[in-house]
């Protein structure tokens, strides 16, 4: 049997892993499905960019709300991410009729109290596959929500080839950023979340930058903890030393300004961001949590440190930094790792195989 028509429900739409990784999903299907989306919460600036694609965007309410759309249209695949739409997505899935129902797990939600833990194991038995794009996702959800793990396919995010931006262009950004190209630049792509490790920043920044004061910051992205960074930053005074970009769409063109690409979070499944800078060939050091281990080989391809400890990431920024041969071994290693296991078209070809 064919599908052809598809509904993705997630939670929100703003730019997360989950939200990048599903507009790459529907760029590579779109010619093969007929595609809705569908989100909870927040609209975020992925709607506009998923309506570019002629696929039509809504919010919903709830179960109530979901239901009454898949009875009103011709829906074969409910495909939903992350953890209230896989909720809310199962339950209206099932009682519609939907014959085929998908979940994507893409974190290990550390947050889950029993009561949520319950929710998704007994919503679970609606869904036919659940996608989850590390085996540190998958583990969870066999150890802990108890889900068989035949049910269960590993799925992990994907990497279109990395362009190469031009001097010019390079040379604006960093204008823009009020920036020298000649300095070591040092990056972190993420959430601003204490989950993200977002509230060692301050400290691991100060440790660096008291070993090397030439040393400059970009932080990219946005959150709940960005007004409270900014503050001890500024109380630290190493506002000189740091420079804050805000949410950005297009990150590819920071990423490859940077000497070192790093991670503090204290949670990851399966970290977007670490794959794109070990894409662009940037060395990394990163907090060994979730799925962290199963891109980078430490020594080879990275560094990884215990996470919760600033000292000893600021000291793997610093190795880096000084180590040039070694760091540029690493990420030509990286980059062939890349090229070789999170080919994003064959992620696409292995969920079209789901979908059957």
């Amino acid at each position: 049997m064919k599908y052809k028509n598809c509904l993705q429900v997630v939670t929100s739409l703003n730019f997360g892993g989950t939200e990048h990784f599903l507009l790459k999903l529907l760029r590579g299907l779109k010619d093969d499905y007929n595609f809705y989306v569908a989100y909870l919460k927040e609209r975020g600036p992925v709607a506009d960019e998923i309506e570019k694609l002629s696929i039509p965007v809504f919010q919903v309410h709830g179960v109530r709300d979901l239901t009454h759309f898949l009875r009103e249209h011709p829906v074969d695949i409910v495909h939903t991410h992350l953890y209230r739409a896989n909720i809310i997505g199962r339950l209206a899935a099932k009682r519609a009729g939907v014959r085929k129902i998908i979940s994507s797990q893409r974190s290990l939600d550390g947050w889950k109290s029993f009561y949520h833990v319950w929710l998704d194991r007994w919503t679970a038995r609606y869904a036919n596959v659940i996608i989850a794009n590390s085996q540190a996702a998958r583990d969870i959800l066999v150890l802990r929500e108890k889900i068989p793990a035949a049910k269960i396919k590993v799925v992990y995010n994907g990497l279109d080839e990395m362009p190469d931006l031009s001097r010019p262009e390079l040379v604006r950004v960093l204008g823009t950023l009020q920036l020298d190209g000649e300095l070591p630049l040092v990056g972190c792509i993420t959430r601003f979340h204490r989950e993200k490790g977002s509230h060692y920043l301050p400290e691991i920044i100060s440790r660096v930058v008291r070993k090397k004061p030439q040393v400059k910051f970009i932080l990219v992205g946005d959150g709940p903890f960005r007004a409270s960074l900014a503050a001890e930053i500024k109380k630290r005074r190493l506002e000189e030393a740091v420079r804050f970009t805000g949410f950005q769409h297009d990150i590819v063109k920071y990423i490859s300004l940077l000497d070192v690409f790093f991670l503090p979070s204290q949670e990851e499944s399966f970290p977007q961001a670490l794959l794109e800078a070990l894409g662009a060939g940037v060395p990394s050091v990163c907090t060994d949590v979730g799925g962290v281990r199963e891109i980078i080989t430490p020594g080879e391809t990275g560094l990884l440190v215990k996470p919760g400890d600033p000292g000893a990431m600021a000291d793997g920024i610093l190795w880096l930094l000084d180590h040039n041969e070694e760091a540029q071994k690493m990420s030509e290693q990286g980059k062939k790792a890349v090229k070789r296991s999170f080919r994003l078209d064959d992620k696409i070809r292995q969920i079209k195989d789901i979908y059957g």
